[in-house]
């Protein structure tokens, strides 16, 4: 007699006996935001994606209003994604560039919700510049030539040269994670995380910093100075975290 294995929910056959196998935990997209996050009161949600959820808050102690971050339904989210979560700000806290968003602090709830603190980016998305133009729209037109948008696409660039010197890359660069400030700024969104492997990366920018002179290579060290190959060390900066 032909034996068959019990059906599961999700119509497949089960050997008897063995142990079901772990039902994936994935966060619900459509959980609540939190009402306070810390000290911080929040007043409105500015976005969610996957897995994160950007809050405008106010900073009670200094009296500015900021940006949190923090997780979508965080009971659900697996360790991974946490660490990954956390390895973001801290990388991130690293890049003092004025093309990156500064981050704060992080901190965590008595509930055991990690968030962190960031500054709360003005103006539009490049991605709304760019489809103004597709569109035709003679006001974008008129306020976004070419050559000023060269000039942000040179400050975008000089973020993510920036970054990858450190040994950083950010993982989701678009337009859409372009800020236009009504100023002149134009801060990038990160979304960075460390090279897979920290010191050949910080290795393999050094190397590429090798300039050719009267035959010979020399490496820039500091304020213009050079030393000679063999002599030279990759320059202190703090370690990046391992994936």
């Amino acid at each position: 007699m032909k034996v068959s294995a019990p059906a599961t929910s999700e119509g497949t056959r089960r050997i008897p006996g063995a142990a079901a196998a772990p039902t994936p935990s994935f966060p619900n997209p459509d959980a609540p935001a939190p009402s306070s996050l810390g000290r911080f009161e929040v007043q409105g949600e500015r976005g969610r994606g996957g897995m994160g959820l950007v809050l405008a808050a106010r900073d009670p102690d200094l009296r500015r209003t900021i940006a949190v971050k923090t997780l979508i339904d965080p009971q659900r989210v697996e360790p991974t994604l946490l660490a990954r979560f956390v390895v973001e700000a801290q990388v991130t806290s690293q890049l003092g560039h004025p093309n990156v968003v500064p981050i704060y602090e992080m901190g965590v709830t008595p509930e055991g919700l990690v968030y962190f603190v960031m500054r709360k980016v003005e103006g539009r998305a490049l991605s709304d510049i760019l489809a103004g133009l597709r569109r035709g729209d003679p006001e974008v037109e008129a306020a976004w030539s070419l050559h000023r948008l060269l000039t942000v696409f040179v400050q975008v660039c000089h973020a993510i040269a920036y970054a990858h010197d450190r040994g950083v890359l950010h993982r989701d660069l678009k337009p859409a994670n372009v800020m236009l400030g009504e100023f002149g700024q134009v801060p990038v969104r990160a979304r960075a995380r460390p090279c897979a492997a920290g010191a050949e990366c910080h290795a393999r920018h050094a190397a590429r910093r090798h300039v050719g002179d009267t035959g010979r290579h020399v490496t820039r060290t500091g304020a213009g100075q050079r030393v000679e190959p063999g002599r030279h060390s990759l320059r202190d900066s703090d370690p990046v975290p391992a994936r």
